[in-house]
């Protein structure tokens, strides 16, 4: 199995590079390959707001800047709220056992974290042989202060400035540097 976690600011294009990646993957790759290719995305934050939506009863189809009259919040708040304050003060690794055991039942062949925030996240992946990319241009506006501890501290396989270059292009960089260290 193949790990990437990206991280970055909210709006930083994490699930653009996401997506471009695993496009990128299905094209790059003979059909035949292609099918027997399980390529996952899976945010760390996916159980969190799965449980936010069950909990708080928020339609699963407002976006995440929609406000939340009966939270006095957006939903992305919400989120960042129950995610960082309610459950991860209480057990730092709370999502990183989540998303673990998620891996450990879908059994992916590649898989992709579109949301490494904190040093945890980071520190599963690279246990278990992934890849940390940075995309440094971000939307301050948007962050909260635990939105990305990761950003600014840790030590990155690559760094990009988010739309110096196209997503897919960034993507074709990830993939033969994944290559070159296989």
């Amino acid at each position: 199995m193949k790990i990437i976690g990206i991280s970055g600011y909210a709006g930083s294009g994490k699930t653009t590079l996401a997506n471009a990646i695993r496009e990128e993957l299905f094209n790059s790759l003979h059909p035949d390959v292609v099918r027997g290719m399980d390529v996952r995305i899976l945010p760390f934050a996916e159980e969190v707001k799965r449980l936010a939506h069950e909990v708080f009863r928020i339609p699963a189809s407002l976006p995440k800047e929609a406000y939340v009259p009966s939270m006095c919040m957006t939903v992305r708040e919400v989120y960042q709220w129950f995610g960082t304050k309610v459950c991860r003060e209480r057990d730092p690794n709370i999502w990183v056992k989540h998303w673990v055991d998620k891996i450990d039942k879908e059994r992916p062949k590649i898989v992709i974290a579109d949301d490494v925030r904190f040093a945890n996240e980071a520190e599963k992946i690279r246990s278990m042989g992934g890849y940390i990319i940075r995309l440094k241009d971000w939307n301050p506006c948007n962050a909260h202060e635990k939105a990305c501890e990761l950003s600014n501290s840790c030590e990155c396989d690559m760094v990009f400035t988010a739309r110096l270059k196209s997503p897919e292009e960034y993507a074709k960089i990830v993939l033969r540097e994944m290559e070159t260290k296989c």
